[in-house]
């Protein structure tokens, strides 16, 4: 952050504030977070060019930080004003966001899943291109967000182990750890009825270091 603030260049001091509000631990890390994004994206208005990118990626992550303090009119508010932005911008590049309606359409889904919406997120889903997403790391993180979705309903279940397996496939080394991941695996594992997904749920489950 200080080294953006020396280089001067509101596109980097608002990438590093995007870091920063997704990089505050402790009981208040949440609401400084939101307050990090909030003032990143009002750094940006009426910069233009390549900042609107990074300006919607903060209204996204201001999206999501409201979204886990119960703020869904908030939450709501920001996700509009990303995918404002997105219609302007287009999927950028600019260092390496991958902001645009693409991106948006991701962060749908992941905000249905932290409101408790998890029976959208089919629907939400199909909307995005997710071979064109160009990260592994971002098309895994997708998956996953999709499969915990549909874990809180009974009757879409075995899609749900169907999503959680993509994403486990596209990148491991950051679903296997991932915290909710595991937590929606060992639901859906106590849950289970056998057959096919029992069985993909049994093979995650123990690459998962969660089963023997």
């Amino acid at each position: 952050h200080a080294t953006a603030q020396q280089i001067g260049d509101p596109r980097w001091v608002g990438l590093a504030e995007f870091v920063r509000s997704h990089a505050v631990v402790g009981d208040q890390g949440r609401r400084r977070s939101l307050s990090l994004a909030r003032r990143g994206a009002a750094q940006l208005v009426g910069v233009g060019g390549e900042a609107e990118q990074v300006r919607g990626m903060l209204h996204l992550s201001a999206a999501l930080h409201s979204a886990a303090l119960s703020r869904p009119d908030d939450a709501a508010e920001h996700l509009s004003e990303a995918a404002e932005l997105a219609v302007i911008t287009g999927d950028g590049t600019f260092a390496g966001l991958h902001f645009g309606p693409r991106n948006v359409g991701v962060w749908r889904v992941a905000l249905a899943v932290e409101l408790g919406e998890g029976g959208r997120v089919g629907e939400l889903a199909r909307e995005v291109d997710v071979a064109a997403i160009p990260s592994a790391g971002r098309r895994a993180m997708f998956y996953a967000d999709l499969g915990r979705g549909l874990a809180t309903e009974r009757a879409t279940h075995e899609q749900a182990v169907v999503a959680l397996r993509q994403a486990e496939d596209n990148a491991p080394q950051l679903v296997r750890s991932n915290f909710y991941v595991r937590e929606a695996v060992t639901d859906l594992l106590g849950r289970s009825r056998g057959g096919a997904a029992g069985r993909e749920l049994r093979g995650m489950a123990y690459r998962m270091g969660l089963a023997g």
